[in-house]
């Protein structure tokens, strides 16, 4: 048989899966040369339909049986968990500023006024950590049904502030994306076992110690907090603090925030350490794009950012910001769990059973 034909034929069989084609290949090839017409150099439309529309249903039976693999339940239960923890815990370290702040103040300056917590803004802090309390008592399907109404709510409100305050999408989107992560991963462990029994009681208690290492931001942050009285104004008072966010508009860091978030890190390293490979490869197949995301929105948008404030209505943002923004992390996500597949692939050179 010709050799552009054959060459032909085997550059469409590469539409088929990798360990498909080490199973299949020649097989495949033999039947489709036998049954070519002599002379024939190309291809028919019928073959070439035929062999794709084939290639889609073994990549789609593929990914339903990735969808059900023990490997990618248990990552998605601990993710989520870590997820829910880092959003309990942000939440919880917004509480604790907040009421340590104003301890201070009406100590130090009797008759001040404070603006007053609203019960919506306390239950926005406080909202994940049930999601946390029924992840490690085994209550997957409450976990589940917590945070997914929970991230449409925030989704909902993050929608309707975006025609006022576009910026607000900006610093939304970055908890929003920790939250879709959570809501998925509890509802694809829901018949999975208990995080706390996945992790062990180091690990699980090595995780919530992380936690409180992040709320102990909040903490620091309010020990460099300065409250001078205005001498002749009575309940005035100024305010005075090192920046603790990290980035190009805040050259100060607190050194002490830094070595919470730092010893924060390492304890969540720790637990991630200590899984199978497979399970770590698929944690930072999903969480490499909410770091990518929390990276575009931090400097790709800075200027957007700061222009924003004195532009009177808001800009929004166009379509080439919408593509800068949203490219990056779902390229990532679709190039990770495909590199994840074909490294597992070439590791195992078993069939796949549909």
């Amino acid at each position: 048989m010709s050799g552009p034909l054959e060459r032909r034929y085997r550059l469409l069989l590469t539409a088929f899966p990798a360990r498909h084609r080490r199973l299949y290949h020649e097989e495949m090839l033999g039947v489709l040369l036998d049954r070519a017409e002599p002379g024939q150099r190309r291809p028919t439309m019928a073959e070439v339909a035929d062999l794709l529309t084939a290639a889609v249903g073994v990549r789609l039976r593929a990914l339903r049986a990735a969808a059900t693999d023990d490997r990618w339940r248990t990552a998605a239960a601990v993710t989520a968990t870590i997820a829910a923890v880092l959003l309990a815990s942000l939440g919880l370290r917004t509480v604790a500023y907040n009421f340590g702040m104003q301890t201070l103040v009406t100590s130090i300056v009797p008759g001040a006024e404070f603006e007053p917590w609203s019960a919506p803004d306390v239950l926005r802090d406080l909202v994940w950590l049930p999601v946390v309390i029924a992840a490690l008592l085994g209550w997957r399907t409450g976990a589940a049904a917590i945070a997914s109404l929970v991230t449409v709510a925030e989704a909902v409100v993050l929608i309707d502030r975006y025609r006022m305050f576009p910026t607000d999408l900006l610093y939304g989107l970055r908890p929003l994306a920790l939250g879709f992560l959570a809501s998925v991963g509890f509802a694809m462990s829901v018949r999975h076992r208990p995080v706390s029994k996945l992790l062990g009681r180091r690990r699980t208690g090595a995780l919530l110690l992380a936690g409180l290492l992040v709320i102990g931001t909040g903490i620091a942050n309010l020990l460099q907090v300065k409250i001078v009285p205005l001498p002749g104004r009575e309940g005035s008072y100024s305010e005075s603090a090192v920046r603790s966010m990290f980035g190009p508009q805040y050259p100060h860091i607190n050194p002490s925030v830094a070595v919470l978030y730092l010893a924060a890190l390492a304890l969540l390293l720790i637990v991630l350490a200590r899984l199978a490979g497979p399970v770590r490869r698929r944690i930072v197949a999903v969480a490499l794009p909410v770091v990518v995301l929390y990276l575009v929105v931090e400097h790709s948008f800075l200027g957007y950012r700061m222009a924003a404030y004195h532009v009177s209505p808001p800009l929004p943002l166009d379509a080439g910001q919408w593509l800068r923004l949203a490219l990056p992390p779902v390229g990532l996500l679709v190039l990770c769990v495909a590199l994840v597949h074909w490294y597992e692939g070439r590791r195992r050179p078993d069939p796949i059973r549909y």
